[in-house]
């Protein structure tokens, strides 16, 4: 029978229940009701036949002690006991308490000590006056719909104590598509044009004197590269672009071009070029930035004088847009966490890597829309190196057009990896191009001073011939004078021996001396021969001796004479012979110089070309295909992410937020822990109010089931997304 309190009337009923698994502070049932009827059915369907029913006891007041029949060992497994005063207190409200202790009383008699289960007791008061707190931990709603309708993961990354490892796993790895729809470019710097002009100009709004010539080829099929490319000036039409292998050629081997080029690059991207696909080939579509150009017999697509800044792109919609990467959805690829929180830092990131050293880490979170992962890519012609710069990266979507790429430039990532080919010059058309102009003017200088040498000994010929001609005609007339006075001088000496004959001689000796003395010999002789009419046989024969001597003298002295036009002969035929040699040393020197340079060029084509620049290794860069860095994707190892989703499967995520918490958002349960949480308390015992609120900020754990502590189920969220915030807040929770 059932112990009376006789201070009031006996209206309470006491039922005792076993296998009730929530507890007294930790777990603790929840939505598996919404009213207190739905509460009280609960318990009696689900613990239906391990309970005990006492009816008609007195008053009962809240954690004490009650005596109950039943046999200790009966009663020793209940663990949970529910009342009801129905005439006193909160009327037909039901208490739930937890069964602390049993106790032995007498064979019949057991004493139950227990304690109000607040949790249970003041359910539906706690849900209606919560008020917004400061919620450390709860489970967090996982999905968001955007602005476009489309299902993101909700973004919390507030710090978590959970291990993840030192070594991180590769998820996923893709390149970084351009586009430029596989199109890479050759750039080659000349310090002259093709036409061999070499006046400064403006390309890209910088002035310069060297020129950029622009090859756009498929890397994957080497188009552009022996053939034809085609280009798209808007507003001009179509062109064909000279084959790089022929200028590739020309520099090599032209003696006009060899040594004129600098550079030869390869880059991934060109800021104001794109790509389109025309029908069954592939054209770069050139914009205000480029130009084609003809040089020569070549066509060119080249940068324009218009500066890189004002390069726009116009789309179908008529929004403004620069040149962007095509979009990289990255939640795609993790999907298999069970956690969004998992798609975060620090738990996963991206890494941009060149594969040569060089890399950065993106966060998830600090996307502005995750659907749309894309990088500006922004090249220039003079490197190869290329900054891809993240579209919305720590910066609202909005914001991007009106800011324009300034906003992405401290997160970009520059790929500094330098990709250049070897240029090899032809020896011998170098030796042509820088020996060519110094071995024609050595000719010429040959051949001009032979020609003067020529004429010199020429001029040197006629004088002497002159000369000799001159002393030929002197020697002829002296020889005459000669013959003459000898003739007549045997004359003087056969009228000597007249001895009649000498009275006249004196005077004419004196007219002989005179015409001697000027060369009149034919006068002296007559003079003489005048002259021996006068003078006595002594004085003719000293007269005769006079004169026989003078004309010996005259005789020495053309002896003489003959002796110098002899010499001079000499000296003429020395003469000859000097232009003889000079000449035969003129010719010499021609054919020397002439064979001196065809050995030059003989020794440049038996010498190996010179490689005036070995390139990078920029095989193996397109053999692996690595012209664009490589996007990869990096989580923990399985067995921290098991480990951290087992943690948040269980009690949620950090909060660290003042919001009403999250107390029926799951399908099985919800957790929850508050600091200092504010309530109003208005129906709720005073002493019970403290309770819940060291429960709540103790942590507890909100059940939606009968198996507690079950977390094998899938507790998914029961909100639709479409009503929470990227941060995982429903509307008017803060």
């Amino acid at each position: 029978m059932p112990i009376l309190n006789s201070q009031f009337t006996p209206d309470t009923t006491i039922i005792l229940l076993k296998g009730v698994e929530c507890d007294a502070m930790n777990n603790t049932y929840w939505g598996c009701f919404s009213t207190p009827e739905e509460q009280y059915n609960f318990y009696m369907k689900n613990f239906e036949n391990q309970k005990i029913t006492y009816d008609n006891y007195t008053y009962q007041r809240a954690n004490g002690v009650v005596l109950v029949d039943g046999a200790f060992d009966d009663l020793r497994t209940y663990n949970y006991m529910m009342y009801r005063n129905k005439k006193t207190g909160n009327g037909a409200k039901w208490i739930y308490c937890f069964i602390t202790s049993i106790a032995y009383v007498s064979d019949n008699v057991t004493s139950i000590q227990f304690e109000t289960d607040v949790m249970q007791t003041w359910r539906f008061e706690i849900e209606k006056d919560i008020l917004p707190s400061f919620v450390a931990y709860e489970h967090r709603e996982l999905w968001y719909y955007n602005e476009e309708g489309t299902r993101l993961p909700c973004i919390n990354t507030q710090p978590e104590n959970i291990e993840i490892g030192d070594n991180l796993v590769c998820r996923r790895n893709a390149n970084i598509e351009s586009a430029q729809a596989d199109i890479s470019y050759i750039i080659i710097t000349m310090s002259q044009h093709f036409n061999q002009a070499d006046s400064a100009s403006l390309e890209h709004g910088v002035p310069t004197q060297l020129f950029h010539y622009i090859f756009p080829f498929d890397a994957t099929t080497g188009e552009g590269i022996s053939s034809q490319f085609k280009v798209l000036k808007q507003g001009t039409g179509e062109y064909s672009i000279t084959p790089f292998s022929t200028i590739y050629d020309l520099i090599r081997t032209d003696e006009n071009f060899v040594n004129k080029c600098s550079s030869i690059i390869v880059t991934n991207a060109l800021y104001g070029l794109r790509t389109e696909y025309a029908g069954t080939y592939k054209r770069v579509i050139a914009k205000q930035g480029y130009n084609v150009v003809n040089e020569g017999d070549y066509t060119f697509l080249r940068p324009s004088s218009l500066p890189l800044n004002s390069v726009y792109y116009n789309d179908n919609a008529g929004s403004v847009e620069r040149e962007y990467t095509n979009p990289f959805d990255i939640l795609l690829n993790l999907n298999f966490l069970k956690e969004t929180k998992l798609m975060f830092s620090p738990f996963s990131f991206s890494v941009l890597s060149n594969m040569n050293g060089t890399s950065k880490v993106y966060q998830h979170e600090l996307f502005d829309d995750l659907t749309n992962i894309r990088f500006l890519i922004v090249g220039s012609i003079d490197t190869s190196k290329v900054d891809y710069i993240p579209e919305n990266y720590k910066v609202k979507k909005q914001e991007i057009y009106a800011n324009n790429s300034l906003n992405g430039m401290n997160d970009a990532f520059e790929d500094g990896y330098e990709l250049s080919l070897p240029i090899v010059s032809d020896y011998t058309a170098v030796l042509m191009q820088t020996s060519k102009n110094s071995m024609n003017v050595g000719v010429s200088n040959t051949i001009r001073t032979n020609e003067t040498s020529m004429r010199i000994a020429s001029a040197t010929g006629q004088a002497m011939s002159q000369q000799t001609g001159i002393q030929n005609a002197m020697r002829s007339q002296m020889t005459a004078n000669n013959n003459m006075l000898n003739s007549q001088l045997t004359g003087i000496q056969n009228q000597v021996a007249n001895v009649g004959m000498w009275s006249g001689l004196a005077g004419s000796l004196g007219s002989a001396a005179g015409n001697l003395l000027t060369g009149n010999l034919g006068g002296a002789v007559g003079s003489l021969i005048g002259g021996f009419a006068n003078v006595s046989n002594t004085a003719a024969q000293m007269q005769a001796n006079n004169l026989t001597m003078q004309a010996q003298n005259a005789n020495a002295m053309n002896n003489a004479s003959l002796q110098n036009n002899a010499n001079s002969q000499i000296t003429a035929v020395q003469n000859a012979l000097r232009n003889t040699t000079t000449k035969y040393q003129a010719e010499t020197n021609i054919q020397n110089a002439i064979e001196s340079y065809q050995a030059k060029i003989h020794d440049a084509n038996a010498t190996a070309d010179s490689i005036v620049s070995g390139g990078s290794n920029i095989y193996r860069v397109i053999s692996l295909g690595l012209q664009t860095p490589i996007l990869f994707i990096y989580t923990p190892t399985d067995e921290y992410i098991e480990r951290a989703s087992q943690v948040f499967n269980v009690r949620g995520y950090s909060t660290n937020l003042t919001k009403k918490p999250n107390l029926h958002t799951r399908q099985y349960w919800n957790y929850i822990q508050t600091v200092k949480v504010n309530m109003k308390g208005g129906d709720i015992d005073p002493q019970d109010l403290e309770k819940i609120k060291r429960c709540l900020d103790n942590g507890v754990t909100l059940w939606h089931t009968k198996d507690i502590c079950d977390y094998t189920k899938n507790n998914r969220p029961l909100n639709d997304p479409h009503n929470n915030d990227k941060f995982g807040n429903r509307k008017g929770d803060i």
